[in-house]
């Protein structure tokens, strides 16, 4: 009699900085021996969504790399086989954010729920803002403040105050 395999709810999301080791949780209970455990860890990237990829897979008692990019930085957090499957991703990148889903199978139970989901946001400091003036710098002109950064997750945002009674800036500039 093949019972079923349950995968226990994750978190949700995990967040970690740029060059760190992210840790995906993914457990699950069986009735059955973990002779025939199948686990799948696929990533949909946030980047293109129509693209899954494989990202680590363990069947018949061995352990294959998925998509190259993971390559070498990519492994479960424990030995296998067991009933944690959890992976970590070391050196993160902005290209590993995504959804990540665990597929679990050991027959002879049937999964119940045999998917757990977790979304990974590779979080990066915002690189040095570039700045600039826009309109005549003439007395009772109107005048435009641009600041960006070419990098930062979540995007940087800039506020502007006016400050009163401090020596009054050269117009080149711009910090």
């Amino acid at each position: 009699v093949a019972a079923s395999l349950e995968v226990a709810e994750s978190p949700g999301s995990v967040q970690v900085a740029r060059g760190q080791t992210a840790v995906l949780p993914c457990t699950f209970t069986t009735s059955a021996a973990l002779v025939n455990l199948n686990v799948i860890w696929m990533v949909i990237p946030l980047s293109n969504a129509n693209q899954p990829e494989q990202v680590i897979l363990y069947q018949g008692g061995q352990m294959f790399d998925g998509a190259p990019r993971f390559h070498g930085r990519v492994g479960f957090t424990g030995t296998m086989p067991a009933t944690n499957v959890s992976i970590f991703i070391n050196n993160t990148q902005l290209s590993d954010t995504g959804t990540y889903q665990c597929l679990v199978n050991n027959l002879p139970d049937r999964g119940g729920r045999n998917i757990g989901v977790t979304g990974l946001t590779v979080l990066v400091p915002p690189s040095a803002p570039h700045c600039q003036i826009q309109g005549s710098q003439d007395i009772g002109s109107d005048v435009i403040l641009l600041c960006s950064s070419d990098e930062g997750i979540p995007r940087p945002t800039y506020l502007w105050e006016k400050l009163d009674n401090t020596l009054k800036l050269p117009p080149t500039a711009t910090q």
